[in-house]
């Protein structure tokens, strides 16, 4: 049964065969969307993401989208635009991989390419997608970024600095773009036990840091991707049809 009611057909996920990704794709098309999702390398996972939709009967389109790519992500929704007339919903669930050192530890290439990709993979995604939205009339587009913006935490720079970047670049478009019918929010994880979150709590937090970490929380809870998902299909749905250039955190509790 669906939960989630949206106005528009389809929908392009740009990152959709990562944890949160596929999460947000199964969900969307669970509820009557048709999407187009993007992979980086993992193409043999998006084939497979998209044929186990169109076994639940939705149309899928995939494509290889790269954050170092400007051009491809341009092409990439391009494609889906022509492919599914009524596209109204975009998510940025794309993400470069990085670690978990210091502020001090890193170096300044690896600084560019993880800020620069991420900034940049978000810049251009939206640029395309813009007068997709537009030319029907108005659209949602949901950036999923990181609670750590809003509270910082120790050794997540490279995480937390472009999404904080991303987070002003869609209040902007927010602001900006309103008057066309178009709304920009953004999903902010906390702690998951998926993804990068599981990866940090099974090398950087491991045994006794990660129980600490959870007791910390006052859900006391790590999330997964389920939850991410949800929040997503709510701020792209026509539930919050009044809401916009909002971060909605979703975290356990942890910016409390």
């Amino acid at each position: 049964m669906s939960r989630y009611r949206f106005d528009a057909g389809a929908a392009v996920v740009l990152g959709g065969t990562g944890a949160l990704g596929q999460a947000v794709v199964r969900l969307f098309a669970q509820n009557g969307l048709d999407v187009a999702l993007s992979y980086g390398n993992s193409r043999d996972k998006a084939v497979q993401l998209a044929e186990d939709l169109r076994c639940e009967g939705r149309t899928a389109q995939v494509g290889q989208a790269r954050l170092d790519d400007p051009d491809s992500i341009a092409a990439f929704v391009s494609e889906a635009a022509e492919q599914f007339p009524d596209l109204g919903v975009a998510v940025y669930a794309a993400g470069p991989d990085l670690g978990q050192p210091f502020l001090s530890q890193i170096e300044l290439p690896e600084w560019q390419r993880v800020v620069h990709s991420d900034i940049n993979g978000f810049f251009v995604f939206a640029k395309a997608v813009l007068p997709v939205l537009k030319a029907r009339g108005g659209g949602t587009l949901v950036a999923i970024t990181t609670t750590a913006v809003g509270r910082y935490a120790t050794r997540d720079a490279l995480s937390a600095v472009p999404k904080a970047a991303v987070e002003l670049t869609a209040k902007a478009i927010a602001k900006e773009e309103g008057r066309f019918g178009v709304r920009v929010n953004c999903v902010a994880p906390g702690m998951l036990s998926v993804g990068l979150g599981q990866r940090m709590l099974e090398q950087d937090y491991a045994g006794p840091a990660s129980e600490a970490i959870r007791k910390g929380l006052p859900l006391q809870s790590f999330g997964n991707e389920e939850d991410i998902a949800h929040a997503v299909a709510f701020l792209a749905s026509s539930a919050s049809r009044y809401t916009t250039g909002q971060v909605l955190a979703v975290d356990g509790g942890w910016q409390i």
